[in-house]
């Protein structure tokens, strides 16, 4: 049996968990599939393995379950094993773009590192603040500010994810769908974790007095909201699957247990949105100088306030929309294969997408690299146009002098030499005018690399420090 839909907590639910709702049709009377797929599945074969012959065929509508083969009774072929080799595809895709922002926030992790460093030289004692991996060129820093701590719970959100998604489904076997359930919510409360920084950090800068530091009420909420993120959803994680009903079926969840977890994950969603909008707000009115004019500054926390209440809010929803439908009734979510497979995971999906926010979110500089290499393409096109302008110029007027000198041979020579003198300068001068653009982007490119001289303005909120 496989699901039509693939598995989804929306599905409608019964009055009771023994009274599913039925579907009369004619003289036959069958559970509702939606119904039975979530709530009542029993699997014939352990997870992950199916039926010998159960295949999943490319059809012009889509990889869709071939069932004419299948042998009963034998159990020897995994899930993955049935979609030749398109299970592997979407490993290998989801592994690669996971690993490639964690990688490169690396990068900007030591460029944070050497900035801090060139602010320091000369200061007593400034090496041994940096843990270095060469000496000299390569460190990162010891004392972490908050563009810092952001790279590196990216850094850990992309190599988890990394790691889960090398089986991504479980469907070979080698990540058990409750290690698979635990890494979720380890990453689902990393992605928490970076607002409640962010939000902390802004606490700081209104109520944080001179040195900057988040006031007690502060400091304590936010380690009761860690113990919350990662203690109780890894428990709760674990709990869902060794309590009441869901002890006597494979992969079944409780769902109460699934709702207590839920319900304290929507409390700190719910407060850090609250939080995050008040205090992004007041960070907006302070730098706003009352000229009208609205500042880059203020633009930008005031992205990050929307941004942050909006991504708290939709996390909200996540939690509590499935905890309401599933009214605590124990399921089986990840046990049932679908009919027809898919290349989009919601889940997987979100988890990349918030990667790759943090990658270019907080780039180092006062400048964002992907800013300095859109302006670099501009500048090269833009000295590509002005040559090919040029070139056109000096084509016309060679043509025009050629045609004049058969009416005047001596005349002609000169309005040629005139002509050949003229074009010259012309193109002398577009290329000058193109060269410190030019030189610009490359300049700032390779203050990215860290080649040239590092700035410390990374950004107003990164001397904030916990």
């Amino acid at each position: 049996m496989c699901s039509a839909t693939q598995p989804f907590p929306f599905s409608p639910k019964p009055t009771s968990e023994d009274d599913p709702h039925l579907i009369i049709s004619g003289n036959t009377t069958y559970p509702d599939p939606s119904y039975h797929d979530i709530f009542n599945f029993e699997p014939v074969c352990p997870f992950p393995y199916v039926n010998k012959g159960w295949k999943y065929d490319l059809t012009p509508t889509g990889r869709l379950l071939n069932g004419t083969n299948v042998v009963l009774g034998d159990c020897s072929q995994t899930m993955a094993e049935s979609t030749d080799g398109f299970y592997d595809r979407l490993c290998f895709f989801y592994t690669l773009i996971n690993i490639i922002p964690g990688v490169i926030t690396l990068l900007f992790l030591t460029i944070y590192s050497s900035i801090k460093f060139a602010d320091e030289k000369g200061k007593k004692g400034s090496d041994k603040k940096h843990l270095w991996l060469i000496k000299g060129k390569v460190s990162f820093s010891k004392h972490a500010n908050v563009s810092e701590q952001m790279c590196w719970i990216n850094v850990f959100v992309c190599f988890l994810h990394a790691v889960m998604t090398t089986d991504t489904h479980g469907w070979y076997g080698n990540i058990s769908i409750q290690m698979r359930t635990t890494m979720s919510a380890c990453l689902t409360a990393s992605a928490i974790h970076i607002a409640i920084t962010m939000v902390t950090s802004w606490i700081a800068l209104i109520d944080g007095g001179k040195l900057n530091q988040p006031p007690r009420w502060a400091t304590l909420l936010k380690r009761s909201a860690y113990a919350q993120l990662y203690i109780n959803e890894v428990a709760c994680s674990i709990l869902q699957y060794h309590v009441g009903m869901a002890r006597n079926y494979e992969l079944y969840m409780n769902g109460s247990v699934v709702a207590w977890k839920n319900t304290f994950y929507c409390i700190v969603c719910l407060t850090y949105a609250i939080l995050g909008f008040i205090y992004g707000r007041k960070i907006t009115n302070m730098l706003n100088n009352g000229s009208g004019k609205v500042s880059s500054s203020e633009k930008r926390v005031r992205r990050y306030c929307y941004n942050c209440t909006f991504v708290m809010l939709i996390a909200t929803y996540w939690k509590a929309a499935p905890t309401i439908m599933w009214n605590m009734r124990t399921n089986n979510y990840y046990g049932l294969h679908p009919c027809k497979l898919s290349s989009f995971s919601l889940i997987d999906t979100f988890y990349s997408l918030l990667q790759y926010l943090i990658l270019y979110n907080f780039q180092p500089g006062k400048v964002k690299a992907t800013t300095r290499l859109i302006q670099g393409i501009a500048s090269t096109v833009k000295r590509s146009g002005s040559s090919n302008v040029t070139s056109r110029n000096s084509n016309t007027t060679k043509g025009d002098n050629g045609s004049s000198k058969g009416s005047s041979g001596s005349s002609g020579k000169k309005s040629s030499l005139n002509s050949s003198t003229s074009s010259s300068t012309s193109s002398s001068k577009n290329s000058s005018s193109v060269q410190p653009s030019d030189m610009s982007g490359v300049s700032e490119l390779s203050e990215i690399s860290g080649t040239s001289s590092m700035e410390s303005g990374v950004s107003e909120y990164d001397e904030v420090e916990h």
